[in-house]
């Protein structure tokens, strides 16, 4: 089933129809040794080409390890490689979850940029090796990348996705097809929020932390109807990658310092944020939730 607005859901149905998915409890992450940028892929990185201090990205990546493992997630590490100077945001280069019958399932992604497709098939090794079943996408989608545009509703087998720069519509019907689940299909139109991620982070089934003005007028009212709970945080927080955090089990989200109005307002819910530094990844376009792939 795809939903794109209300109405598609029918009459009577809540989230509670859905089945079931369980968090997750493990990461995998790629370390930065080959890290850097090298061209202009998306807004954020205009002006940083040359510009990653190393040395500084990998104690920013070793600090993200040691929170994610503070909070009780088990952490996996890709080698990474040498012609891939992006492989550090492993949210991209693939989607996983479970299937009806529980299976662990990985699509392999269809990158936008042929730079970043050897990342894919060290994904696409990397959980075949780890039993998942690998599900490839039909010819009919031509670009999709991964967990930056697909993301699971906390604790539901519903799949938020989206279509902009990076990700095509028809992505949406292969993974309801591939998880047989019902996708919420959004559609951003801001070339700063050019993927789910970056404006779009469900803390729990009930909260939400989004960027509104990086959606379509029709994609908002379908969010604000399954979220009874959400934090739009405003334009400078979002460009400080606000958006861009991890919820763990539901009651803490690790986030980029600064985002402090963003904070607080998780801090007014009852909920703990624990703050990591990834500017030298922001130079990229990217932060917290870029660089990890969830593992259910």
């Amino acid at each position: 089933m795809i939903v794109r607005s209300i109405a598609d859901l029918g009459e009577g149905w809540s989230r509670a129809d859905a089945a079931p998915m369980p968090m997750p409890s493990e990461v995998l992450l790629a370390h930065p040794q080959f890290f850097e940028v090298r061209d202009t892929k998306n807004p954020f990185m205009a002006g940083h080409i040359g510009t990653v201090d190393r040395r500084k990205a990998i104690t920013q990546w070793e600090a993200l390890r040691d929170t994610f493992e503070l909070c009780g997630m088990k952490t996996h590490v890709l080698d990474p490689l040498p012609e891939c100077e992006d492989m550090v945001f492993t949210a991209n280069p693939s989607f996983n979850g479970r299937g009806p019958d529980g299976r662990r399932i990985c699509v392999p992604s269809r990158m936008a940029f042929a730079s970043r497709q050897p990342e894919v098939e060290a994904h696409r090794r990397w959980f075949a090796n780890s039993g998942y079943a690998i599900a490839e996408l039909p010819e009919t989608v031509s670009a999709f990348e991964g967990g930056g545009d697909a993301i699971w509703h906390p604790g539901r087998a519903i799949i938020w996705a989206a279509s902009g720069p990076r990700s095509v519509q028809a992505a949406h019907e292969a993974l309801s097809a591939i998880f047989d689940v019902p996708v919420f299909s959004l559609q951003l139109v801001d070339p700063r929020f050019y993927h789910l991620d970056t404006c779009f982070c469900p803390v729990n089934q009930r909260t939400a932390i989004i960027f509104s003005k990086a959606f379509s007028d029709a994609s908002l009212p379908l969010i604000y109807h399954i979220f009874q709970d959400v934090i739009d945080v405003d334009e400078a927080e979002a460009e400080h990658f606000a958006c861009n955090a991890t919820a763990l089990f539901g009651n803490t989200v690790v986030i980029q310092d600064g985002a402090n109005r963003t904070i607080a307002q998780l801090a007014k819910r009852g909920i703990g944020a624990r703050t990591v530094d990834t500017r030298e990844f922001m130079k990229s376009g990217g932060s917290v939730f870029c660089m990890k792939a969830e593992l259910r």
